[in-house]
């Protein structure tokens, strides 16, 4: 009885779908009404072996080509480790809003590609649109979905001030940072400056801010023009270190790229990983499917802006897209044109794509990771992939500009496919795991004492050289004068000296104690005041490194010497 129970199903399929595929529909109907007939009597699909020009578009897509992450000239922190360990930690510090419950990775979750699982990011309210995966966010000069910012760290300091996000004043954000020891010594390691005194709230109003509303406004319209420019500084140097940090944040291989290796050494047979339905959607993925035109590249995305004919959620008018965000990038403060930008080529957004062909455009997201980034879309409209692929093959008519999708004439046995393959970009990362996590508490070191020593340097020595001069930089961040009176080093005894030249004759005498003002910065340099390392046990070689301890009046630091060419002359 079992096997005719069987057969009675696709049956009675077998003749509906001949009707319908003998005289009734379109082609596409009756291709779609042969695979429900023909579904139930057909294996996986026959794995063929890749043309030697699919062999080359495939070639393209693996990670493993994907070059190191450019530096941003905007940013003079790009690649700063010390800025990175910086922005790590404000990037997951949920003391950086208006409630003390949001961050940065409220959204950007590294559990799920560093999207949120929404179809609207929620912060302290709930925002415009889907959050983007951080997944090689570096690679693209514009930021969110329609393009409204220019650089990295420039997006980075909008979601403060959102008031569906963090909700915060840009007053209110650099107070909270500077108030924190630890972050005022990491700032110090970043910039060698002391993190600006931003406590006195009738200079600094908590809640001013030139974005929110009218009362922020009026508070920082009041606030002296000088007080609003270090504000801004501070703000954007801030920003540029969570991007420094988001920079390190890059996919890692998934089930694609074992398969993309395994057909450049010859094998395009499928595998458990990577099955023949998966191959199967691949090649429609760099063929008929027309995914390559946006998706391409080792990161499947070209972080350019296009119209897919998206529909609106219910009851919402169409979004306006790109149209709108090129024309707040250009008038960003922080953009890359302004005075808070380290470099102003500004290629991108000084030959912008502007006009009609840009209303209704989003930004190309990239497809690493999809699995944990649904719901899809700017708006999150579509919930799963099967509906992604079901909107672009009928790429319907869009509500504003023009839908540049055109209709891919997939059946249904086609569209599962492309599913099978989207469904094998798993998240992974190329991050070390300590990165995609919050960090620890400050240290008692980074947040210990006030005196901190920071770019120590020696040159070489000759041999037979009995002494060695030392150069760095002494911060005071206390409230009171910190009074250095000793020097140690396992290389020879110590003793602060003072350098000078007069009637052209080189002067050098002993210093009884050094003096670093409280929250100020005293250098050490070549011609003034130095430390002097003598009865030197063995010669300085360069590319060598030692410590040095710093003695004082109840107070302790020390540093790293760093061994430079005799011939070394600082800038």
């Amino acid at each position: 009885m079992k096997p005719c129970a069987r057969v009675l199903i696709p049956a009675g399929a077998l003749a509906l779908g001949l009707g319908i595929f003998l005289g009734f529909g379109t082609d596409q109907q009756k291709a779609g009404a042969w695979d429900v007939v023909s579904r139930p009597f057909l294996g996986p699909p026959e794995v063929v072996p890749w043309s030697p020009h699919e062999r080359a578009l495939l070639a393209s897509l693996a990670l493993d080509g994907l070059p190191p992450v450019p530096s941003d000239p905007s940013n003079r922190y790009s690649g700063n480790p010390a800025a990175a360990a910086l922005g790590h930690r404000l990037f997951f510090d949920s003391r950086l809003s208006l409630t003390g419950t949001v961050s940065c990775s409220t959204c950007h979750k590294p559990g799920k590609a560093f999207t949120d699982g929404l179809a609207r990011g929620r912060g302290i309210g709930t925002s415009k649109r889907n959050t983007r995966s951080l997944l090689g966010v570096a690679r693209s000069t514009w930021q969110y979905w329609d393009g409204r910012r220019d650089s990295l760290w420039a997006q980075a300091l909008s979601p403060v001030e959102d008031p569906a996000e963090h909700g915060l004043a840009r007053t209110g954000f650099v107070a909270i940072v500077g108030a924190d020891p630890g972050y005022r010594t990491a700032w110090n390691g970043v910039t060698g400056e002391i993190f600006p005194d931003f406590s006195d709230s009738g200079r600094f109003p908590p809640n001013a801010s030139p974005l929110m509303d009218s009362a922020a406004r009026a508070a920082w319209e009041a606030m002296a023009a000088v007080d609003r420019d270090l504000v801004n500084d501070t703000f954007a140097g801030l920003g540029k270190a969570i991007a420094a940090y988001e920079a390190l944040l890059e996919p890692g291989p998934d089930a694609l790229d074992g398969y993309l290796a395994r057909v450049a050494d010859g094998d395009d047979g499928a595998t458990d990983e990577f099955g023949a339905e998966a191959i199967a959607g691949l090649r429609l993925f760099i063929g008929k499917g027309r995914c390559l035109e946006c998706h391409n590249g080792p990161l499947l995305t070209n972080n350019e802006f296009h119209n897919t004919g998206v529909l609106s959620p219910p009851g919402e008018l169409p979004d306006r897209g790109r149209v709108d965000g090129v024309r707040l990038a250009a008038a960003d403060v922080f953009n890359c044109l302004s005075a808070f930008s380290d470099d102003h080529t500004c290629g991108e957004l000084r030959f912008r794509r502007t006009g009609k062909t840009v209303i209704g455009a989003t930004r190309t997201p990239t497809l690493r990771g999809i699995t944990a980034t649904a719901p899809y879309m700017h708006k999150g409209q579509i919930e799963t992939l099967a509906g992604v692929v079901e909107h672009y093959n009928l790429a319907e008519e869009a509500m504003v500009g023009h839908n540049e999708a055109k209709p891919l004439g997939l059946i249904p046995r086609e569209s599962r496919h492309l599913v099978a393959f989207l469904e094998t970009l798993t998240p992974g990362f190329a991050t070390p795991r300590g990165w995609l996590q919050a960090p620890p508490p400050f240290s008692e070191g980074e947040d210990g004492g006030p005196l901190v020593a920071s770019d120590a340097w020696a040159r070489a020595t000759p041999p037979g050289a009995d002494s060695a001069a030392v150069y760095l930089r002494l911060t005071n961040r206390g409230d009171v004068d910190v009074v250095l009176t000793d020097v140690d080093s396992p290389f020879g005894s110590g003793m602060i000296h003072h350098s000078s030249e007069a009637d052209g004759m080189a002067r050098m005498h002993h210093v009884d104690a050094l003096t670093v003002p409280a929250n100020e910065t005293v250098r050490l340099a070549p011609g003034g005041l130095h430390l002097m390392l003598t009865g030197l046990e063995a010669a300085l070689v360069a590319g060598q490194s030692f410590e040095l301890q710093l003695y004082g009046d109840d107070v302790e630091a020390t540093v790293v010497v760093n061994v430079r060419e005799l011939t070394f002359v600082p800038e």
